[in-house]
């Protein structure tokens, strides 16, 4: 199946061929955006933005743009268009990014603070995983701190959840997190547990998808503690530049250590498994002798457990190696049952 173009993708594969002058024409890159394959919806969310401000195309064609800047071209589209503030920080960070506007002067939900490697870096590795990345107002996200601080003291509990929760739906990643975070923390301790870990799942999925870093990390650390969790998804997690980085962020960075040791002790465990299954192919080699067709099927279950082993180690390391051990049990008892 053809992987769709990200739109990110699509219009740097238009500004190369047509030059920034195609921001100055937003029906025309509306359809340049089709034939692209973009859906039409999208397409037509660039053209609307780009209508209603001009500015923007400006700013697309000009390769820098400061922080301020940014902040106000995304005040100002929503207000001309109404359109939420989750899909114009979404739609505006992928133009600029597409463009190839210098971004190292934005502020990147789930940033750390005073690192000089962040900037164009971050942006850089944040593209090649395919995270998002959105914009922040500044008084936006003086209301989130402010409403996380409250959100300790039990008095204030509610007013700040409130607070949150309506930044949270107007699209501000770190509300969202910080809700997800309040729930993760009482769900240990409430009658209502399960409910409250669904909450924070739910938050922290939104959060991620906004791309603040330090989610992916929670979203990781609840893969793990869940009963149906997946090791593999949850090191896919950790992969987010910055997951376990920041104030937020360095609270999962337990995980990653677990995570570390874990796949250490598991590839000693496939060292284990590789060393019983090639001893019990020499004991099914001889069997052999004795009664083919048990010795035959004891060969080829220990080649089996072999490959997987091997397999398991070098490509698919969080794997359980259970499966190949209780094989081979199988495989020693019908062996001891023939040479006997």
């Amino acid at each position: 199946m053809e992987k769709k173009v990200s739109l990110k993708t699509a219009i740097h594969n238009i500004v190369k061929e047509n030059g920034t002058g195609i921001f100055k024409n937003p029906s025309e890159l509306r359809k340049q955006l089709m034939i692209q394959e973009i859906p039409e919806d999208s397409a037509i969310t660039v053209e609307l933005m780009l209508s209603a401000c001009p500015a923007l195309s400006n700013a697309l064609a000009g390769g820098v743009i400061s922080r301020m800047e940014a902040n106000s071209l995304v005040s100002i589209i929503i207000q001309k268009t109404s359109l939420t503030p989750a899909i114009t920080r979404k739609v505006v960070g992928e133009l600029f990014m597409g463009s190839g506007v210098d971004s190292s002067a934005f502020r990147v939900a789930g940033e750390l603070k005073n690192d000089t490697l962040i900037g164009e870096r971050l942006s850089t590795s944040l593209q090649k995983k395919g995270y998002q990345w959105s914009l922040i107002n500044d008084s936006e996200e003086t209301s989130v701190k402010e409403a996380r601080k409250k959100l300790s003291k039990t008095e204030w509990q509610d007013a700040a959840l409130s607070e949150l929760d309506r930044l949270a739906e107007e699209g501000n990643a770190e509300a969202n997190y910080a809700i997800g975070e309040y729930f993760y923390n009482i769900g240990y301790f409430k009658s209502q547990e399960d409910n409250n870990r669904i909450q924070a799942q739910k938050y922290m999925e939104r959060s991620a998808k906004l791309g603040y870093g330090p989610a992916f990390g929670a979203l990781a650390d609840m893969e793990i503690l869940s009963d149906s969790g997946s090791l593999e998804k949850a090191a896919r997690f950790l992969e987010h530049p910055i997951s376990v980085k920041g104030s937020d962020g360095e609270k999962w960075s337990d995980t990653v250590g677990w995570m570390m040791n874990y796949q250490h002790d598991n590839s000693r465990r496939a060292d284990r498994v590789l060393i019983i299954a090639l001893i019990a192919l020499i004991v099914s080699f001889f069997a052999a002798k004795v009664q083919p067709v048990a010795g035959t099927i004891g060969f080829v279950l220990c080649v089996i457990c072999a490959v997987r082993a091997v397999f398991c180690k070098f490509r698919n390391k969080y794997q359980s190696h259970v499966p190949e051990m209780l094989l081979l049990m199988v495989v020693w008892l019908l062996m001891i049952l023939v040479l006997l």
